[in-house]
Parts: C-alpha cells; structure tokens; sequence
C-alpha cells in the first residue's frame, strides 16, 4: 500500500513541476531569445565592419548566442521528458 502512495505522490509531484515550468517557460525563453539573437546580429554585423572588434569579442557573441540558445533547447527537452503525453507540447 506505501507503494502505491509513494508512485501516486511522485507522480503527481512530477506534474506540478511540469505544469510549472510550463508555466514560467516564457520568463525563461525571452531573456535567452533575445541574448541569443542579439549576440549573433552583432556578431554578423561585426563580420563586416574591418576593425570592429578583436577575435575574443567575437568569440564572446558567439558563445553567448549559441550557449542562449542550448539552455533554451535543454529547457524544452526537460519539458518534453517530464511530459507523458507529448500531445500538449505540440504548440510549444
């Protein structure tokens, strides 16, 4: 019987912090939409103008937008693993 109590409270933990990450998952994706596509205009802009930064800045930009854009990935991966029935992410 404590079993059966221990699966039926996990579950249900498991789908509140579902239904709470759901739920903060646009606090949590603008931020890093907008570093990642602001650190990578930049760094495309950059390409262009000869002199405009030294190679570190431009290492930077690129990490700081692909690094943005794996936590929001990883975000939605954990999200998806959480999820039993994966037909309520389709419009993520």
């Amino acid at each position: 019987m404590r079993d059966r109590a221990k699966v039926f409270a996990m579950r249900g933990a498991k789908k509140l912090l579902l239904v709470a990450m759901l739920w903060l998952r646009p606090v949590v994706r603008l931020p890093l939409g907008l570093v990642a596509y602001a650190s990578l205009a930049v760094f495309a802009v950059t390409l262009f103008i000869p002199g405009a930064t030294d190679l570190h800045g431009r290492v930077l930009m690129v990490t700081a937008g692909v690094g943005a854009t794996f936590l929001m990935w990883l975000y939605d991966s954990v999200l998806s693993m959480l999820a039993e029935d994966e037909t309520m992410l389709v419009g993520l």
